[in-house]
């Protein structure tokens, strides 16, 4: 009968309980690097945030009266339309008036028109949200080009204290006229947009005050770019 001493049981206990801990703390890092990848720093403009005009569209006339109006609109909206390129806050008034035509055409019965209204709103919304989203990807670029930390972005950016930020004189002048000329393009394709942006846009009215008032003579910034 073998005399060889046996490993106490409290020794198997506390050597499996720390292969056990590591274990866990080795998982629980891989799962907070895959969330890092899977949920990156939030951009200045929240995902939820949508240019889209609020709301269903409706149509008060009815009948042939319904069926003009939704000409009209529908004409109106092109019109408008046409006009982004050089009136940005055309695009969503273009999108609401083109929904606006849908309804009327639905309630006078006119499919076709329903279906060229419904198939140009489309076409209008989408490029909307193109416009928007491009906007939003090259003011969350600048604002970094500038040292503007991620984590202050959006909601506790304007808390900050004015020196804390970065000195305009350490930022490319170029970032700061993208980030103002974005500002700009922005609010106006947030010119419809439903009530849960409004926080959103007075932010980014406050920013294109700063930047206002950093372009006036005699501001410090200004003055250091002479």
């Amino acid at each position: 009968m073998s005399t060889a001493p046996r490993a106490p049981h409290g020794w198997l206990d506390t050597s499996w309980s720390r292969v056990l801990a590591t274990a866990l703390v080795v998982l629980a890092c891989a799962w907070l690097a895959l969330a890092r990848d899977v949920h990156p720093a939030q951009p200045l403009l929240e995902p939820e945030i949508s240019p889209l005009p609020s709301g269903s569209a409706g149509c008060r006339p009815r009948g042939s009266d319904a069926l003009e109006h939704a000409h009209t609109l529908e004409q109106v909206a092109a019109a408008r339309w046409e006009r982004v390129p050089f009136a940005l806050h055309e695009a969503p008034r273009a999108v609401a008036q083109i929904a606006e035509a849908e309804a009327c055409f639905a309630a006078a019965n006119d499919r076709s028109g329903r279906t060229r209204a419904a198939a140009a709103r489309r076409s209008y919304a989408a490029e909307l949200e193109r416009r928007f989203l491009r906007a939003r990807l090259l003011l969350r670029a600048a604002l970094r080009q500038q040292g503007t930390p991620e984590h202050a972005w959006p909601a506790s950016f304007f808390r900050w204290r004015a020196e804390r930020l970065a000195p305009a004189s350490h930022a490319p002048r170029a970032s700061a006229a993208i980030a103002r000329e974005q500002v700009t393009i922005l609010l106006a394709l947030l010119d419809r947009a439903p009530p849960s942006a409004l926080p959103y846009r007075a932010e980014l009215e406050q920013l294109a005050r700063r930047y206002a008032a950093d372009a006036l003579p005699g501001s410090p910034s200004n003055e250091h770019g002479r």
